[in-house]
């Protein structure tokens, strides 16, 4: 058996949950996202439709990942990609590509909300087509750079299949040379037995683990310069609770990719450094990964009152959560109190002058 039934089970429960919250956000984006939401909600939409299609490839590939001394592979379990090696390994590449568009897709939710915060002058950038165009240009190009590197580094070559030969068939009784594989063998040994760097391998993963540290070491910067600012700011009690809501919120957003996405994939990379062998337990990678997909839109379904009060209007239901975090926050209270950060410094300055 490639996977365990209940590994198996849930990346297929989880897309299942994944169409459905996705799509529910996306009704209530279209129907119920007041003006004051800007164009944060096409940011939002983004989100939903991809997690659509990131759960869709994860559920038809059902990457299996497997650890063993000082490489590591990924190879599908979906009866799709099982039939032909080379249809199999796009698949793999594919999944490859749609983890590093969601790395860097939420990158840009943790960014845009920087700038709408610390730097509201700016935001004028984002407003216009050709902004919109050159950020939608990064994000597919950094897909299709991560699949390139994934396929010319990670390619399952000879060496590849012969070094994970023994360990897939132990664990799970398959012959390493019937499946497409994908995945980095760190070193190598020649012919008298010498251990020397695997340099192919090296780099590529080198650059996969060099953007997934930009990427989180960009939102833990985004989160702390944005806590920081609205700590800093002068406002009334009820902004107060809007900022202390809206750190809450941005807390959940980065920890469920930290524990989903983020420790997995760091864990997957740097395992074989130490020749540390998890084997089978690497498995559970994939199954992290589903669940990001179907927290995402739960936790913007609960944290934007908009769509919060509608859905409870849908079902019945009154909201004596106490919670003051709005719709509001995302675009207009933010730009409040940007506003009042601007206002602040321009007293600041002008005291200065006036001394």
């Amino acid at each position: 058996m490639l996977i365990d039934d209940w590994k198996r089970n849930i990346i297929l429960i989880n897309t299942v949950f994944s169409f459905v919250s996705n799509t529910i956000l996306l009704y209530f984006i279209v129907k119920y996202s007041r003006r004051h939401i800007g164009g944060y909600r096409y940011l939002l939409a983004t989100f939903a439709i991809f997690n659509i299609v990131f759960s869709t490839v994860q559920a038809a590939v059902i990457p299996v990942f497997h650890i063993y001394h000082q490489g590591w592979v990924v190879f599908p379990a979906g009866q799709l990609f099982l039939r032909d090696q080379n249809f199999g390994y796009f698949g793999l590449v594919l999944y490859c590509q749609m983890y590093c568009l969601c790395l860097v897709l939420l990158n840009y939710h943790f960014v845009y909300r920087y700038i709408l915060i610390c730097h509201d002058e700016y935001m004028y950038l984002l407003r216009n087509r050709y902004s919109a165009l050159v950020l939608l240009g990064i994000w597919l190009m950094n897909g299709v750079v991560w699949g390139i590197v994934c396929r010319f580094t990670m390619y399952h070559w000879d060496e590849t299949k012969n070094y994970m030969r023994a360990s897939l068939l132990k664990s799970y009784n398959i012959d390493a040379d019937k499946i497409a594989m994908l995945g980095p063998i760190y070193f190598h040994q020649n012919a008298d037995g010498i251990s020397s760097a695997n340099w192919i391998s090296c780099l590529g993963s080198i650059y996969c683990v060099t953007l997934m540290v930009f990427c989180f070491g960009t939102i833990v910067f985004c989160s702390l310069r944005i806590n920081s600012v609205l700590l800093k700011s002068r406002m009334s009690d009820r902004a107060r609770r809007l900022q202390k809501d809206l750190f809450k919120a941005l807390v959940i957003q980065f920890l469920v990719p930290a524990f989903s996405e983020f420790l997995p994939g760091t864990v997957m990379f740097t395992s074989p450094l130490f020749g540390i062998s998890l084997e089978k337990v690497a498995s559970l990678a994939a199954v992290l990964a589903s669940f990001n997909s179907v927290l995402e839109p739960l936790f913007l379904l609960y944290f934007v009152k908009d769509y919060r009060y509608a859905f409870m209007k849908m079902t019945g239901q009154r909201d004596n959560s106490g919670t003051y975090f709005a719709s509001e926050t995302h675009e207009r209270v933010d730009r409040s109190l940007s506003n009042v950060l601007k206002k602040e410094q321009r007293q600041v300055t002008s005291s200065s002058t006036s001394k």
